[in-house]
């Protein structure tokens, strides 16, 4: 059963060379703050379907309703706390030289709470882009993980499809 607590996130900001860097943060911050808590939010991931069954690619097992509980209660992998908070570390990082012609925004790791955005893929986000971004890496934070490479699944896991959910709603809301 969900809790009628609301989820607040959280961003630790490190790597801002500009004050119009933190805002956009802040800005993201706030919409996708706004939008989890949202009725609307909670029966997308309630009602989710993928492959015509309602359910999640790579969900842990989880019912669409657990992922849900999951998400909104920000118990991340490495704190195991459940304290209804998204903390959200984001670091700016600049883009190597061997990966300027890659897709990647960013990336986080299973040994850390920190997401690293490039840089190049930062400037070029809108605000709901950023949300969406920060969404499906604290997805990983929380447990969910998706396929490597590009594969047919892989855009109905729990990061793929949330942070497609939010992206979404944003955009219609805001």
């Amino acid at each position: 059963m969900l809790s009628n607590k609301k989820t607040q996130v959280k961003v630790i900001k490190k790597g801002i060379k500009y004050i119009c860097e933190s805002e956009k943060i802040d800005r993201a911050r706030e919409k996708l703050e706004v939008i989890i808590n949202s009725d609307t939010f909670k029966e997308k991931v309630r009602n989710y379907i993928s492959y015509g069954k309602k359910q999640f690619i790579q969900n842990n097992g989880f019912s669409n309703e657990e992922v849900l509980q999951r998400l909104l209660e920000g118990s991340e992998i490495l704190n195991k706390r459940i304290d209804y908070l998204w903390e959200v570390h984001l670091t700016i990082i600049k883009r190597p030289w061997y990966k300027r012609f890659s897709s990647v925004n960013g990336f986080t790791y299973p040994n850390t709470l920190e997401i690293k955005i490039y840089r190049d893929s930062f400037n070029s986000m809108s605000d709901a882009f950023l949300a969406a971004f920060m969404a499906h890496e604290q997805c990983h934070n929380l447990g969910f993980e998706h396929d490597f490479r590009r594969t047919a699944r892989r855009p109905f896991s729990v990061p793929y499809a949330v942070g497609g959910i939010i992206s979404k709603l944003i955009r219609e809301v805001y």
